[in-house]
């Protein structure tokens, strides 16, 4: 890849970086009931948000709380909203870890091989998320809360390997020797985070939050992909 290609990779992981920033603050995702909250506390299931809780949550009871318990229940309308949007949301991340993961490639030898196994983990957590959205869908347009299980797996299965992709893209901060330095500890933490305790679901909101202050600094290569490229190598 010549230097006018990786400039302007490096420009379209800033750019796609701030898609995801501009498409997560249009979801403005519900929060849970007060009823909700007491259930989430009495099983210890450390959830905060209703749309999480009620995807990893696999409790009937919990997701009568959050969402009723018929189609037509006014609580689901803002749940369908936010998950139409997430179909967005969706694929502007996968194209982000995508871009992290050729610009780590390029750093050719044991990282081309890094690189690609970032960017297939990338794409099954998408696959999973895609998965675990219809799903949802669905259970919101019926009665009855069947398939719980099903939508609890592939949402585990998601944030499992979307926090194995992070926790290998890191690696294209952690090893420079200047402040983007800084941008992989975010996605470090939030990678091992959700790797060491994928198995029990509720690690999804930390995972998100120690993420986002790698966010703006990523964006900011959508202005200048330069400072990027001044030690890449």
């Amino acid at each position: 890849m010549d230097s006018l290609e990786l400039t302007w990779l490096v420009r379209g992981v800033g750019i796609l970086a701030l898609l995801v920033i501009a498409i997560g603050l249009t979801m403005q995702p519900p929060k849970l009931s007060p009823e909700a909250k007491d259930f989430v506390k009495q099983k210890d299931l450390h959830f905060g948000g209703a749309l999480i809780s009620l995807e990893l949550g696999g409790s009937a009871e919990l997701y009568r709380l959050i969402a009723g318990d018929r189609p037509d229940d006014p609580r689901r309308a803002p749940l369908r909203r936010n998950l139409r949007i997430d179909f967005l949301f969706i694929a502007a991340y996968l194209l982000l870890y995508t871009g992290l993961a050729a610009l780590l490639a390029q750093r050719g030898g044991v990282w081309l091989a890094v690189g690609a196994a970032a960017a297939v983990l990338a794409a099954a957590a998408a696959v999973f998320d895609v998965t675990e959205n219809l799903r949802t869908l669905d259970l919101l347009a019926a009665n009855g809360a069947a398939g719980l299980m099903a939508i609890r797996q592939a949402s585990v299965l998601k944030w499992t390997a979307i926090s194995a992709s992070a926790l290998l893209l890191s690696a294209l901060f952690l090893v420079r020797r200047d402040l983007f330095f800084l941008l992989g500890l975010p996605l470090l933490a939030s990678g091992a985070l959700g790797v060491l305790t994928g198995w029990r679901g509720w690690y999804a909101e930390w995972c998100l939050l120690a993420i986002l202050p790698a966010l703006p600094g990523i964006a900011v290569l959508a202005f200048r992909p330069d400072w990027f490229l001044r030690h890449f190598a």
